[in-house]
Formats: structure tokens, C-alpha cells, sequence
């Protein structure tokens, strides 16, 4: 029992470890489109807390903190991933000088 066990527990690190390696390699259409999606969120934040600041929502205190609190927390997207691939992404329109 115990030498299967121990294949088991061997072949599931081994999985894990591959699909961790996967999981790691993005390609750089993968970086384009994680911060592209993590521009979004930031931008639907800022669309909620500018309604507020042009008046036309009510001030809600609650709804201010818990909207910046995604903010702080979707800004730390785009740096979590290596984006040196991405000017070579078809299609980018990411200027030259960037």
C-alpha cells in the first residue's frame, strides 16, 4: 500500500508541477489580454466613483471606500506580468518608443 501511495503522491507532484510550469508560460497575446482586462476594471471603478464626483449618484461613503479598495487592488495587476513579449504581439498597436 504504502509503494503505491508513494507513486501516486509522486505522479501528482509531477502533474502539478507541469501545469504550474504552463500556467507560468503566458504568451504575449496572454500579457496583452490580462492587462488589457485589468485597464477595464480600473476604468468601470473610475466610471462609478466619477459619477459620484459630477453628482450625478449620491455620496455614499461606503461605496467610495469599497470601489477604491478595487482599485488599489486592480493596479497591481498589470505589473504582475512580463510584458517584454508583448511588442511582439500581432496586432499591438503599442508605439515603438514604449
Amino acid at each position: 500500500m504504502s509503494g503505491r501511495l508513494l507513486r501516486n503522491t509522486i505522479a501528482l507532484a509531477l502533474a502539478c508541477a507541469t501545469w504550474s510550469a504552463t500556467a507560468h508560460a503566458q504568451s504575449g497575446d496572454d500579457r496583452v489580454d490580462f492587462c488589457q482586462g485589468a485597464y477595464r476594471i480600473m476604468g468601470w471603478h473610475m466610471g462609478l466613483l466619477a459619477e459620484i464626483a459630477r453628482g450625478e449618484k449620491p455620496f455614499d461613503a461606503a461605496a467610495v471606500k469599497h470601489w477604491a479598495g478595487h482599485l488599489q487592488w486592480a493596479e497591481r495587476l498589470p505589473a504582475q506580468t512580463d510584458t517584454q513579449g508583448s511588442r511582439k504581439v500581432a496586432n499591438s498597436r503599442m508605439k515603438p518608443e514604449a
